[in-house]
């Protein structure tokens, strides 16, 4: 039997995930935020389901862009989805090619534009690849513990890591240009 259009998983399956946050409820608990979620969340199964194939893709291997950029074709889902699933993987690790990581969360902060921010990522920096620009690494971290500011961005460069809290694209294109388009001898001097 299908459920939700998706194949319902076994309990080995659901057993490969680290599951233990449940959605949010606004205005509930410690780390939520106080305010109405203002985007929806992926359904659970679908993420699970995306984040098997992540994993496979993955192998035994850090997971390239390349390759969510291929399976997002293959499945046919916006690649904000395949980092928010791989978040909730416990296998996959995000490889690293540049010296500026943007770490997304991919849990609770979908409520508050989380996939949006990947989304817009992905675009500023295929721009960059595009541009013979510097361009920087994507990962997605199933929670940043920083809920009540949500949506959370850190920003790792080799000067240290930043957090932008309540993250919007204009945040994001703003810290991608501040942090890619100078080098660390640039800021000490």
């Amino acid at each position: 039997m299908r459920i939700g259009g998706q194949a319902p998983l076994t309990s080995g399956e659901l057993s490969s995930y680290r599951m233990a946050m449940s959605l949010p409820i606004s205005g509930g608990g410690p780390g939520v935020p106080g305010r109405e979620p203002t985007h929806k969340a992926l359904d659970l199964r679908k993420m699970m389901n995306l984040g098997m194939a992540v994993e496979e893709a993955a192998g035994d291997e850090p997971i390239t862009v390349d390759a969510i950029d291929e399976l997002a074709l293959e499945e046919g889902v916006d690649t904000s989805h395949l980092y928010a699933a791989a978040a909730m993987t416990t296998e996959v690790e995000f490889a690293r090619h540049n010296d500026v990581a943007f770490v997304t969360c991919g849990g609770n902060c979908q409520h508050w534009g989380a996939l949006e921010c990947i989304e817009h990522l992905v675009s500023l920096r295929q721009k960059r690849i595009e541009a013979g620009k510097t361009a920087f690494d994507i990962e997605a971290k199933r929670c940043l513990d920083k809920c009540e500011h949500g949506p959370v961005v850190l920003v790792r460069s080799p000067l240290g890591t930043a957090v932008i809290a309540r993250a919007t694209k204009e945040s994001l294109s703003t810290a991608v240009a501040e942090t890619c388009d100078s080098s660390p001898a640039d800021e000490v001097e």
